[in-house]
């Protein structure tokens, strides 16, 4: 028997090793084609070269525009493309819409998320809605952009409200008590300025400036006689108030002393939190960002942050307002700040848990961006760009991507006049009382409609319709309320 015979059992041996060696061989090469085709390699058919790919997602508004990879059509979105690495430049095409157009640098084994694309009509329309028979003091938006709030002519009590989903229903109006506000001696003076919606999308809190003064007013637009004068409900006349956590019964407040407390609309009571605050923002319910100046060191002003009762320090500048704000993007903490005297954006990573961790860079910036004389900082909606401005232009950061982007304006704004961020990636401006739009790399660019200096660009929840004030084309000195379509065949 087989079995019996030691040759023929070294020889059946060494026939199951080589075999267990060929099937490792196998194995190690399978997980080697496979790693290789994880981290995009493939075999070209064409050439029998081996290249590297890259994935690109595209996705546009309105849907299903034609996609245009280096001048070849390659399908409509929403699209994956594996495709090898290398620069591409691409062109979403749809009739009626201008054609949006972006180069990119498609590294191998690398994703591209094209997916924010906003394709506008070639043609705008603006159609009046209603005329006013002159400009409005205040207009404002809602966060859930639903609802428009337009003051009438020459008043800051009488307000018409609009639902944008509901474009084809009449303005409704409502009425703030008169006495809510101070009275003006020179009534000409008196004007309001919106500071923050609450997320309740109800309240809204206004700045009334009259005589060379200054209150705050809380407004509610669906029961308008339970508005507030906050000034007078907690006995001050603070140097600023904001609400906390965007909560329409929570407060801080700045007073002319420095000194910075909360409060709530269930008492009139004060509960210190801060000295010597400068300025600040917050976030939720327990984070600040702030500045403070130490009488100890008067040439100096100090960024700090103040999270659960404890403070941090971040960095020290030369005393001088700060532009300062925070946010919290993919599980990561940004605190950004400029100097209005130094120039300079400076962002932090998770400066806070970096420092309870008492980690050696825990100060170090995560990025600086160069920026001479700005006068304004803020975030994304989607809170992916922290945006600073002065009035010839901006620096962008991409926390996404790690991008840095400087570009200047079509033309310098004029004073009191901001870019603000359209979504979470395109940038609004008025120039020569017309809006334009841009992506936040300066891309893309486009002029919209006509808009009257002192009011905003309005947009319904999915952006599919403009309301824009602007001067009236038939009667002169009037202000029409206009709507535009943004996509071709949607009716009212």
């Amino acid at each position: 028997m087989d079995f019996l015979d030691p040759n023929k059992k070294r020889k059946h041996i060494r026939r199951i090793y080589l075999g267990y060696i060929l099937i490792g061989i196998g194995i190690l090469l399978s997980a080697f084609i496979l790693v290789y085709i994880s981290y995009g390699y493939k075999l070209d058919s064409q050439t029998g070269n081996i290249v590297k790919n890259g994935l690109i997602f595209i996705n546009s508004a309105p849907e299903s525009a034609s996609i245009y990879l280096n001048g070849k059509e390659n399908g409509n979105t929403e699209k994956r493309l594996t495709v090898p690495e290398g620069q591409y430049y691409i062109e979403l095409r749809r009739k009626g819409y201008t054609t949006w157009k972006k180069t990119i640098k498609l590294a191998g084994s690398s994703i591209e998320r094209l997916v924010y694309p906003v394709l506008f009509p070639e043609k705008l329309e603006p159609k009046a809605i209603k005329s006013y028979s002159a400009n409005p003091q205040f207009s404002t938006q809602s966060l859930d952009r639903k609802w428009i709030i337009i003051s009438t002519p020459g008043s800051i009590t009488n307000f018409e409200i609009y639902d944008t989903s509901k474009p084809q229903d009449p303005a409704k109006t409502f009425s703030v008590p008169a006495n809510i506000y101070s009275p003006a001696i020179k009534p000409v003076t008196s004007d309001i300025k919106l500071v923050e919606w609450s997320s309740d999308n109800k309240n809204f809190l206004v700045k009334h400036s009259y005589d060379g003064k200054y209150e705050y007013i809380l407004i509610n637009r669906e029961t308008p006689s339970t508005s507030v004068n906050l000034n007078n409900f907690f006995g001050i006349a603070p140097k600023e108030i904001a609400l906390r956590d965007k909560k329409a019964d929570q407060f801080y407040i700045l007073q002319t002393d420095l000194s910075l407390s909360s409060a709530t609309s269930k008492s009139k009571t004060l509960t210190p939190v801060l000295a010597n605050v400068s300025s600040f923002k917050s976030h939720q319910k327990e984070i600040i960002i702030y500045a403070t100046n130490d009488p100890a060191t008067p040439e100096v002003t100090t960024l700090m942050i103040r999270d659960n009762n404890k403070n941090y320090k971040i960095k020290d500048f030369a005393k001088s307002p700060l532009l300062l704000d925070i946010v919290q993007f993919d599980d990561h903490w940004y605190a950004a700040a400029t100097s209005t005297k130094e120039g300079g954006l400076y962002i932090y990573q998770d400066p806070v848990q970096k420092i309870d961790r008492k980690l050696k860079n825990a100060l170090i910036p995560y990025n600086i961006l160069k920026i001479t004389k700005p006068v304004k900082l803020n975030f994304s909606a989607n809170a992916r760009f922290v945006m600073a401005q002065n009035k010839k232009g901006v620096a962008v950061y991409d926390f996404e991507d790690e991008d840095r982007y400087n570009y200047d304006f079509t033309k310098e704004l004029p004073a009191g006049q901001f870019a603000t961020w359209m979504d979470g990636h395109r940038i609004l401006t008025t120039i020569d009382k017309t809006s334009e739009v841009f992506e936040f790399d300066n891309q893309n660019k486009r002029i919209l409609v006509p808009i009257t200096t002192n009011s905003l660009p309005y947009f319904d929840r999915n952006y599919e319709r403009l309301f824009t004030l602007a001067e009236s084309t038939t009667t002169p000195k009037s202000v029409d309320l206009n709507k535009t379509i943004l996509k071709i065949g949607l009716k009212d």
